[in-house]
């Protein structure tokens, strides 16, 4: 994962953090800094946190679903890095890297945003750390039960070339040592998230702070991570 985040601070990425989790052990990498008046590089600890973008879909959904079959919303586990700002609330609480933009031509700081545009559908804030938690607690049937999490599972293609199956707030892909991706991506001003994991333990987070300016090999960072 070492070189894959090198390679898209190569491309123009402002920097970029990489989160792997197997079996409840978490490696965290990073590359490029975070912020670039200062040039400082971003640190691995404490937990970075981002702007996830449409990750929050997953987030809501499941939300939904434990509405639907409790009657109540709860997770079973605490996620600490991870909240929904209030309206109005444009900076990120907590240790975070800038989020960057090309704006007629100049690279801009524009990680404070007005969270209550995308809401519920892309204003979440999270760790790559609570990120892989959640996906793999939502895989191990720790979130919703049974028939609530074969629904949000159940989808419709909408790839043919990578295979790739959504469904509530929830995509799913094979890939090509096997292993079956469960997760989402996520885009919004500053920043780019990819995150999920399999049914056998592993997880991975990749978060960017500034749009490449080449596309990344992204099905081959899911196969560097969670491929055994």
């Amino acid at each position: 994962m070492q070189e894959d985040i090198d390679r898209a601070v190569g491309a123009g990425v402002t920097g970029a953090i990489a989160t792997v989790t197997e079996n409840g052990a978490t490696e965290v990498r990073t590359a490029g800094v975070a912020d670039l008046r200062t040039s400082a590089p971003i640190p691995a600890q404490p937990p970075q946190r981002t702007r996830v973008g449409s990750v929050t879909k997953s987030f809501t959904s499941a939300l939904v679903l434990q509405l639907v079959a409790e009657g109540k919303v709860r997770l079973d586990e605490p996620i600490a890095d991870t909240y929904l700002p209030a309206p109005g609330e444009r900076d990120i609480r907590g240790p975070h890297p800038a989020g960057y933009a090309t704006s007629d031509g100049v690279v801009t700081d524009v990680s404070r945003i007005e969270p209550s545009i995308p809401w519920a559908a892309g204003a979440l804030v999270s760790s790559g750390a609570d990120l892989n938690h959640f996906y793999g607690a939502l895989l191990a049937g720790r979130v919703l039960a049974a028939a609530e999490l074969e629904q949000i599972r159940a989808g419709v293609p909408i790839d043919p070339e990578s295979g790739m199956v959504y469904g509530l707030g929830l995509g799913s892909m094979r890939l090509s040592c096997g292993a079956e991706y469960v997760g989402h991506n996520g885009a919004i001003h500053g920043y780019y998230t990819l995150s999920g994991a399999t049914v056998d333990g592993r997880a991975v987070t990749v978060a960017m702070t500034k749009a490449p300016e080449t596309e990344p090999d992204l099905i081959g960072m899911l196969e560097h991570a969670l491929c055994p």
